[in-house]
């Protein structure tokens, strides 16, 4: 089931995805991916994103804190 993260989208902003993704260390197209909800980070990429937004896990990513907790 694909969720677009509306919350990774606002987070960004006015950056263009390029610029966020290579100050985070991933790919343009992954953060596309994750934007989309077409893939599901690692703990590490969704840690390095939260910490680049000023954000927390939680803010950025409910629906993967959500399904880990069942």
């Amino acid at each position: 089931m694909s969720v677009i993260r509306t919350q990774l989208i606002d987070a960004r902003g006015r950056q263009k995805q390029k610029e966020v993704a290579v100050a985070i260390g991933i790919s343009p197209k992954h953060l596309s991916n994750l934007e989309r909800g077409e893939k599901i980070p690692s703990l590490v990429t969704a840690w390095k994103i939260a910490e680049y937004y000023g954000k927390s896990l939680e803010e950025l990513f409910p629906d993967i804190l959500e399904k880990s907790r069942r």
